[in-house]
C-alpha cells in the first residue's frame, strides 16, 4: 500500500466523554512509501439522529393495512452537525487554483496535519425542517444538541429481540478524515479507488457546566413540595383503606452520586402511609420491603409514527422488619392519619446514592434527552411491600411525574478534587 491515513483526536477535558466545553480536535498522519499524486486532504465532524420505525397495523390515515401485507418500516435521518476542513492543499492555495482537481505531487514521506471544530450548541437541521414537519422539539424552547446514543452498539452481531427494537434509533457522532489522490475525478466504475477514509466515533453528552444550561435546568429556588400517592389503596380491614405517599422538592431531576433516601436530599427521605381514619391498635402492620426502580421510556418517530421501548432498572431492594406504630400516628386536617416511614433511617438505603457505578443500560449512560425523532425519558417507581397480622401480603406502588436524568454528578462539578503544590494529579490507564 503505497499511502496510509491516521486519525488521532485529542482526548476529552473529563477523560470519558465530550462535552461542549471541549474542542474536537487531533491530528490527520498521511504516510507516503514512495512519491503520491494528491488532489486534497479533508477532515469531517459529522453527526447524525437516525430512526427506523414499525409502522403496525394501521396506514396513516388510520385504517387497517391488510393483514395479507407484512406492513413496512420507516425511516428518518436528521443531520446534527456537518463541519468540514481542507487540511491540504492549505486555504490559500485552494482559493488560488478556484477549485481545480489537478493533483500535488508528494515526496516519500510522513504528513501532519492538524484540525479542531468547535461543538454547536443546536442540531443543524433545525434550520432545515418543513414548516409542517412534526418533531418531538415542534413545541420545545430550549433546544440543545443531543447527547450520543447507541453508537457502540455494533447491529450486525445482535442476537436478542428486546436489543433489536431498543437499537432502531441512534445518535453518532464522528470524525472522518479522507485523502484523495490520483490524477483526476473517480471513475463512476470504481468511485473508492482513489479514496482513502478512515473514521472514529466520539461519545458526546451536553455538559450542564459551564455554558448557562444548568442556570435553566436548576433554579436558584427549590420547587415547592409535591406529593406522590400510590396507583392503588391497601385495604386493612372492611372500613380502613391506606395509601402510600411521597413528599418531595427536588424529584424533578436526579443526577448521579444524588443521595435518593438520605435525610434532607429532597428525593425519597419522606415517605408516608395514610389511613382513611384512626387505624385500631389491633392491627399488625409491618413494612418488610423496598424496591426502587428508575423506568425508562425511549420513544421513536419516523414520518409521525412512533415505537416506544420501556424497560425497568432496579436501583435498590431492601428486606426489613419495620413495625407501623399505630398510636403514633397522627391526626390530618382532612380527618385522615398519618405515619411517617422513616426510610432514611434505614442504613443500607440511606447511603444508596442514584447511579453510583455509573451504570451503561445496553452501552448508554444514563440521561434524559429530545432530540428530532428520539426522546428518552424516565420515572421512578417505588414498592413497598406489607404484612398485615403475620398473614396477608400487601403492596403499594408510586409512580413518579418524568424526572430529568444527568449521568454527570453535580457534586464532583462543583467541588473537584483538590491537590497541593507538590502533589501530582493521578493518572488513568486508558
Amino acid at each position: 500500500m503505497s499511502a496510509t491515513i491516521e486519525l488521532i483526536l485529542s482526548p476529552p477535558y473529563n477523560e470519558q466523554f465530550y462535552t461542549f466545553r471541549d474542542i474536537i480536535s487531533g491530528t490527520v498522519i498521511i504516510t507516503l512509501e514512495k512519491p503520491l499524486s494528491v488532489q486534497k486532504v479533508d477532515v469531517i465532524f459529522m453527526g447524525t439522529s437516525e430512526t427506523v420505525v414499525r409502522p403496525g397495523d394501521y396506514g396513516e390515515n388510520g385504517t387497517l393495512t391488510n393483514i395479507q401485507t407484512p406492513p413496512g418500516e420507516v425511516r428518518s435521518d436528521h443531520v446534527l452537525v456537518n463541519s468540514k476542513q481542507q487540511l491540504f492543499p492549505p486555504e490559500n492555495v485552494a482559493n488560488a487554483i478556484q477549485g481545480s482537481t489537478k493533483p500535488f505531487k508528494l515526496e516519500r514521506g510522513k504528513y501532519e496535519y492538524t484540525f479542531s471544530f468547535q461543538i454547536p450548541k443546536k442540531p443543524k437541521c433545525i434550520s432545515t425542517h418543513p414548516k409542517k414537519l412534526f418533531t418531538f422539539l415542534s413545541d420545545k424552547e430550549f433546544i440543545t444538541l443531543p447527547p450520543s446514543f447507541n453508537n457502540s452498539v455494533d447491529r450486525r452481531n445482535i442476537s436478542n429481540l428486546d436489543t433489536y427494537f431498543y437499537t432502531l434509533g441512534q445518535i453518532e457522532y464522528r470524525v472522518y478524515a479522507k485523502l484523495f489522490t490520483g490524477k483526476g475525478k473517480d471513475s463512476w466504475f470504481n468511485p473508492f479507488k482513489n479514496k482513502k477514509i478512515v473514521s472514529k466515533a466520539i461519545e458526546f453528552i451536553p455538559s450542564l457546566m459551564p455554558n448557562g444550561e444548568r442556570e435553566e435546568l436548576l433554579p436558584e429556588t427549590a420547587p415547592p413540595l409535591k406529593t406522590y400517592s400510590s396507583k392503588f389503596n391497601i385495604l386493612l380491614n372492611d372500613s380502613l383503606e391506606a395509601r402510600a405517599e411521597v413528599r418531595a422538592r427536588t424529584l424533578n431531576s436526579v443526577f448521579r452520586l444524588d443521595y435518593l433516601f438520605k435525610t434532607h436530599c429532597g428525593k425519597f427521605d419522606e415517605v408516608y402511609l395514610v389511613f382513611s381514619d384512626r387505624p385500631p391498635p389491633n392491627i399488625d402492620l409491618r413494612l418488610v420491603r423496598v424496591q426502587l426502580n428508575l423506568l425508562e421510556m425511549v420513544t421513536y418517530l419516523a414520518t409521525g409514527r412512533t415505537n416506544a421501548n420501556i424497560n425497568s432498572l432496579r436501583l435498590a431492594q431492601q428486606y426489613m422488619d419495620l413495625p407501623i406504630i399505630l398510636s403514633h400516628c397522627r391526626r390530618k386536617p382532612d380527618g385522615s392519619y398519618e405515619y411517617p416511614i422513616h426510610l432514611d433511617r434505614v442504613e443500607n438505603l440511606n447511603l444508596l446514592q442514584f447511579n453510583q457505578e455509573d451504570y451503561r443500560h445496553k452501552g448508554n449512560r444514563l440521561y434524559s434527552f429530545t432530540t428530532c425523532n428520539i426522546k428518552r425519558k424516565y420515572k421512578f417507581q417505588l414498592f413497598l411491600d406489607w404484612n398485615l397480622n403475620g398473614k396477608k401480603m400487601l403492596q403499594t406502588e408510586i409512580l413518579t411525574n418524568y424526572v430529568n436524568v444527568f449521568c454527570e454528578s453535580l457534586k464532583l462539578l462543583e467541588h473537584p478534587p483538590q491537590y497541593s503544590d507538590d502533589e501530582l494529579p493521578p493518572q488513568y490507564d486508558s
